[in-house]
């Protein structure tokens, strides 16, 4: 939340500063100045509205598929493998070992 604070002060401060700036008979350059503040202002409002809008739900969703899945029974099983087809050692290092000398 400390975000979305901190886009708000910078968008207030950028609005206070416009509404200073821009008054009837001022120069071209400071209405340009003012329209870039309120440019940099909504700006730094950007992410903590895409946060508020879209990434809650969004992990939400995560949450609640992570829940499911740590309740997904899990068991390991050997299976043939390249490396050894049969269930036997395919070939032994010099130590006797099944991997020892191998190279990968």
């Amino acid at each position: 939340m400390r975000f979305l604070f901190t886009g708000l002060a910078v968008l207030t401060a950028t609005l206070l500063a416009r509404a200073i700036l821009v008054n009837p008979g001022n120069s071209k350059v400071l209405v340009a100045t003012s329209e870039g503040l309120l440019i940099i202002g909504w700006v730094a409002m950007w992410r903590p509205i895409e946060v508020l809008l879209f990434e809650r739900a969004e992990n939400h969703q995560n949450m609640a598929l992570f829940e499911r899945l740590s309740q997904i029974d899990v068991e390991f099983a050997l299976e043939e493998t390249a490396l050894d087809p049969k269930g036997k050692v395919a070939r032994q290092g010099t130590c006797g070992h099944r991997f020892c000398g191998l190279d990968w």
